[in-house]
């Protein structure tokens, strides 16, 4: 009898237990929660943001590179302190500031924008404006590798480019009717004037190690998003991001990792020139992106080589440009390279905050955490992205930005490559009220998406607006969506100047099915929308006529 109990006690014991097991099972299985609608349409509402205030698509100086952040200061005082040349000065509150480290934001953009088109397409939404935006994004490495080269009289100078190129009035290109009213900038604050006066101007606006460790993060990030063979303007995608990794790599490598200008001087660790203890993870990180898998480096008879890798793996965490103990760029590196383990990026990464990183390896190389750390990783990824203020990230001193609401840890222009002791302080500002381009909480929403569950992802109700400024050409980069639609389709398109604008339907037959007559449309960004719930399910031809230049697209009524 006694033994009938304590068998029927230990049977009712382990189901109690199997049922608490079960239960917390599930807690922990749905405490994060990849399908957000919520995130998912802050993600939409800081993209919009984003490409509203923060950026201009096309291939002008200053253009496709996002903008820092906006200060709430005055441009005459901050001018004043800046040094500029009197000529440039001027009055005027609300300062657009590029950054110095612009092309870390680039870096960034490109993989922001990757990890867009990946989720978008997994999911057979419509792809053409990320692949339009993520186009111009590459070409302005180009240009800032042009301009560099053009300023030493090398043209032929590949891997080394200006960390930005923004000129003193690219203020007036945010403008336009896309920025709020009482947002629009009244003068920008760049390193352009900085670098034609400054003495040491050959070295503060060039090429340093810090800005090629996130170009190759947004690099590595394009080889894994974009498959091969999509192209805009006759140009492969991924073929552009491979060239300019090639370039950069190239370039370190010729140099035997200390960089060189094209005067053949050295840049220095000063300015982050020299590579040697972080060789092999960038080569490593090409070897990602190159199509034949090959390092530049021989790791394995050649003795150089061998050493720097043996450097590497001993005391890699111990480089950096110009601190003794630069964390990020090392763990970007790690990540990009996968040559440390993804436990090992993950436990180097948590205290820090930098929850990307391990995010990162394990969707470049298809590699997961253990069930433990990766509930930790993806649960306090969930929790951040939630406590990311809706309205975008800012900063409010003594009420100089009244309409900021400022979410905890989103402080810095972008945590990811911020200094991790001042990343939630006001240190990068200057101390000015800023708004950030909110780069940041958007490449971790897609990391969080892509490593979890990217079904359902998909543009909430914004149309996402990468209307072409450009030099010398007449592009109007016309965005029709949905396409296929039903009862409404919405046209955005960006006209460089007044012109007469029409758009006509036509069915498959060559018959006008439907006339939209605008007559003279001012210069800027415009939206049109069309009625077509008269139309029957079918496929037609949309004729846009822009002072006789002539758009067509094919259209779906469903």
């Amino acid at each position: 009898m006694r033994l009938e109990f304590y068998n029927n006690a230990f049977t009712f014991l382990k189901r109690i237990s199997f049922v608490f097991l079960l239960i917390f099972s599930v807690n922990d299985a749905t405490a994060h929660n990849p399908s957000d609608s919520v995130l998912l349409e802050k993600y939409w509402n800081y993209r919009q943001r984003f490409s509203n205030r923060f950026v201009r698509i096309g291939d002008q100086p200053g253009f496709s590179m996002p903008i820092e952040q906006y200060l709430y200061s005055d441009c005459r005082n901050d001018w004043f302190w800046w040094n500029y040349p009197p000529q440039y000065i001027q009055d005027g509150v609300g300062i657009l500031s590029p950054g110095g480290d612009q092309t870390c934001n680039l870096g960034h953009y490109i993989a922001l924008l990757s990890t867009e088109y990946a989720l978008l397409d997994l999911n057979h939404q419509n792809t053409d404006s990320v692949t339009r935006e993520l186009y111009y994004a590459l070409k302005s490495y180009f240009r800032l590798e042009t301009e560099a080269n053009e300023i030493f009289h090398k043209p032929n100078y590949f891997g080394y480019f200006l960390r930005q190129d923004a000129p003193n009035d690219l203020h007036l290109s945010f403008q336009d009717d896309s920025v709020p009213a009482g947002k629009k900038p009244m003068c920008t604050i760049s390193e352009e004037v900085e670098r034609q006066y400054s003495k040491d101007s050959m070295i503060t606006n060039f090429t340093s190690q810090d800005q090629v460790v996130h170009l190759m993060y947004g690099m590595a990030m394009a080889k894994k998003c974009i498959p091969a063979g999509v192209m805009y303007n006759g140009e492969d995608i991924r073929a552009l991001a491979t060239e300019a990794a090639r370039r950069m790599i190239l370039r370190f490598y010729t140099d035997a990792w200390d960089l060189k200008n094209p005067r053949g001087e050295s840049v220095g660790n000063a300015r982050g020139g020299q590579a040697q203890p972080w060789a092999y993870a960038f080569d490593k990180t090409w070897a990602f992106i190159n199509p034949q898998g090959k390092t530049f480096g021989d790791y394995t008879y050649n003795i150089v080589d061998v050493l720097l890798k043996n450097i590497y793996d001993c005391c890699g965490h111990l480089g950096g440009v110009s601190h003794f103990y630069n964390r990020r760029l090392f763990i970007s590196l790690a990540s990009t390279s996968n040559t440390k383990t993804i436990t090992y990026n993950f436990d180097y990464t948590m205290a820090d905050g930098l929850w990307i990183y391990p995010l990162t390896q394990g969707i470049l190389y298809n590699l997961h955490l253990d069930s433990a750390r990766e509930l930790r990783l993806l649960d306090t990824m969930y929790e951040a992205l939630t406590l990311a203020p809706p309205s975008g990230e800012c900063i409010n001193i003594n009420n100089g930005n009244p309409d900021c609401v400022p979410g905890p840890s989103w402080k810095a222009p972008n945590r990811w490559f911020g200094n991790p002791d001042s990343r939630d302080t006001i240190s990068d500002t200057n101390n000015h009220p800023a708004d950030q381009n909110g780069l940041d909480y958007l490449l971790a929403y897609n990391l969080y998406r892509l490593y979890t569950d990217p079904a359902g992802y998909h543009n909430t109700h914004l149309p996402l607006f990468t209307s072409v400024h450009s030099s010398g050409k007449k592009l109007f980069d016309v965005n029709i969506y949905p396409n296929p639609a039903g009862n409404e389709l919405t046209v955005n398109y960006y006209l460089p100047a007044a012109k007469n604008v029409s758009m006509e339907i036509y069915d498959v037959t060559g018959r006008k099915v439907k006339q939209i007559v605008q007559s003279v449309v001012t210069a800027g960004n415009h939206e049109e929308r069309i009625d077509i719930s008269d139309l029957s399910p079918n496929a037609y031809i949309l004729l846009i006529n822009f002072n006789w230049e002539m758009i067509r697209e094919k259209i779906v009524k469903y």
